[in-house]
């Protein structure tokens, strides 16, 4: 579990720490959220680093035809104008 464990992030510095996240991506104008996935998070800025291997996992999750979501949830959203 966590590759990158220990090594600092990117954005701010932090020290990475392996935990199990949600990971939220858009994709055709769909927002999803996969729970469950198992990344190196900075705890200071939240940043997620997920590796190859998990990212193929959520692309052959979301891409099966047969697989239907756990469930459906409602997402305020706001525009900065």
């Amino acid at each position: 579990m966590g590759e990158l464990a220990g090594e600092r992030c990117d954005i701010c510095g932090g020290v990475l720490a392996a935990q199990v996240t949600d990971f939220e991506f858009k994709r055709d104008d769909q927002r999803i959220v996969v729970e469950g996935v198992t990344a190196d998070v900075c705890p200071q800025c939240g940043e997620k680093y997920i590796s190859a291997a998990t990212m193929r996992q959520i692309e052959q999750l979301i891409e099966r035809t047969t697989a239907a979501p756990a469930r459906y949830i409602n997402v305020p959203v706001y525009e900065l104008a």
